[in-house]
């Protein structure tokens, strides 16, 4: 973009020049020196034009954590990152997401000139966890400055608010199919260590059930609530956990789910995940067993699915082999051999000798 695009004969909307500075802000890095150069030269234009200066508002970060109590903060800085003349940022709106109903803030954020920053000390009150829209309003606290630089009016931010949600109320219990009373229930610690131990048949459900609130007291849904039970030949099944309000309740019917587990038998390891991306303890818990009694297959029953070898160890370091060698035969004492061996030895002697006489009795004569 040359500089002569900006002569004094072209009239240009201060709102279409902070565009086209977000628009250069917004396309990344070019993958070439020679477009990098157009793009700090069309910026440069935009910092330097003499119709209208673009100020762009910016958040060192969009994820503020409610645990750790983050400030809500905020920059004003040209498009190259120069200082902003003396102005104030105003918390306009707020949206929270799927929502269309704003609450009104209409809160100055206070400047820390060190920084050159503005800063909420504390989010607002209504602020819970969850995806929000913050809206902002840059007022320049000079009326001239208003002909110089182009604030584009209100600036709508994407925010993240993230915190710790409570767990509260989680027990499992296996019920009796008929008449649903509870033969076995335990509490569990969620998210902490469990390691329960349940028993049941084909004619008996599992229930497991829970509350999710989050740091200000309402009820929190979060993207992956799932019951995962594995059998010991490591087939898994993986059941959603539904919801109504703040309870959380799954009920397995194991009289309905005798083919889906195959008529296996056995011991089930029972797992649970939740997880969300404003949600800070996200986890995957292992709750402990259940030993599942069910009835023979018949023949037409499906049979389990074959599963997949485990490439380490087929193709992974053997078990080590130890091999113990037998023990040596005690042997006889050396001078035992010894005069064994001159007894065998001392007959080819003799014959050796009785040859040598022969030989020079054949000579002499």
């Amino acid at each position: 973009m040359p500089s002569k695009a900006f002569g004094s004969n072209l009239q240009v909307p201060a709102d279409k020049i902070l565009g086209l500075a977000k628009f250069f802000l917004g396309i990344g890095i070019p993958s070439n020196a020679k477009d990098l150069y157009n793009q700090i030269d069309a910026l440069a234009c935009l910092e330097s034009n003499r119709v209208s200066i673009p100020l762009i508002l910016s958040l060192p970060a969009t994820v503020l954590s409610l645990t750790r109590n983050d400030n809500l903060k905020v920059r004003v800085n040209t498009v190259l990152g120069s200082t902003a003349p003396p102005l104030s940022v105003k918390l306009m709106q707020v949206f929270s997401s799927g929502s269309t109903d704003a609450a009104i803030i209409d809160q100055e954020l206070k400047f820390d000139a060190e920084n050159a920053v503005h800063f909420l000390d504390t989010l607002p009150e209504s602020i819970d966890v969850g995806n929000y829209v913050f809206v902002f309003e840059i007022v320049l606290r000079d009326p001239e400055h208003k002909k110089i630089y182009a604030t584009g009016g209100r600036t709508r931010v994407p925010i993240y608010v993230t915190g710790i949600i409570k767990v509260g109320s989680a027990e499992i219990a296996v019920l009796d199919s008929d008449l649903g009373s509870i033969e076995t229930q335990k509490k569990l610690d969620l998210p902490g260590e469990n390691a329960i131990a349940l028993s049941a048949n084909h004619l008996q459900k599992l229930r497991l059930s829970f509350q999710l609130t989050t740091p200000l007291g309402h009820a929190f849904k979060p993207h992956q609530a799932f019951l995962k039970l594995r059998h010991e030949t490591k087939i898994e099944h993986i059941f959603v956990v539904g919801n109504s309000g703040k309870q959380f309740e799954i009920v397995l019917d194991f009289l309905r789910l005798v083919e889906k587990f195959f008529y296996l038998s056995g011991r089930y390891e029972i797992e649970l995940a939740l997880g969300d991306t404003v949600m800070e303890n996200s986890f995957l818990e292992h709750l402990g067993h259940v030993e599942l009694d069910l009835p023979e297959p018949s023949e037409k029953a499906a049979r389990p699915p074959l599963q997949p070898v485990d490439p380490y160890l087929r193709y992974g370091p053997k078990a080590e082999i130890v091999h113990i060698f037998r023990v040596p035969d005690k042997r006889p004492p050396q001078e035992l051999s010894l005069a064994f061996l001159g007894f065998i030895l001392l007959p080819l002697i003799g014959f050796l000798f009785g040859v040598s006489v022969q030989i020079i009795k054949s000579h002499v004569l």
